[in-house]
């Protein structure tokens, strides 16, 4: 279960943006990771297709 934050838009996008200024994005990612969120997408791609029907998102 997902706890809401009372934040504004305005909040919500500062935040975002500070998280990102913190990404290491000269640090290497372990191969594992990447096959992992890659597994994920691809899970989220196939409910997709089969709630609508359609083939395409």
């Amino acid at each position: 279960m997902s706890t809401l934050l009372p934040l504004t838009p305005d909040e919500l996008l500062t935040t975002t943006r500070a998280v990102r200024k913190r990404l290491y994005l000269d640090r290497p990612v372990p191969l594992d990771v990447i096959r992992e969120a890659l597994e994920v997408a691809l899970q989220a791609r196939r409910a997709a297709t089969a709630s609508t029907g359609t083939g395409s998102c």
